[in-house]
């Protein structure tokens, strides 16, 4: 999980559209969400970790 590291608008916009896919990593946005992740946080991301970057009201 994230360490309350903050993220970049765009990526926790990509986190809440995932957020509500059936199945994240098979979706066609996981591989942008994927890349981003990696490029901000320096590791590829787990499902799980799309909750520790949204900050959208929707979602808590």
């Amino acid at each position: 999980m994230l360490n309350q590291q903050p993220v970049s608008p765009q990526l926790s916009a990509l986190a809440c559209r995932l957020g509500d896919a059936a199945d994240p990593p098979t979706h066609p946005l996981w591989v942008p969400f994927a890349g981003l992740f990696a490029a901000e946080l320096g590791r590829a991301p787990l499902p799980m970790d799309l909750f520790a970057c949204m900050v959208c009201p929707c979602h808590f």
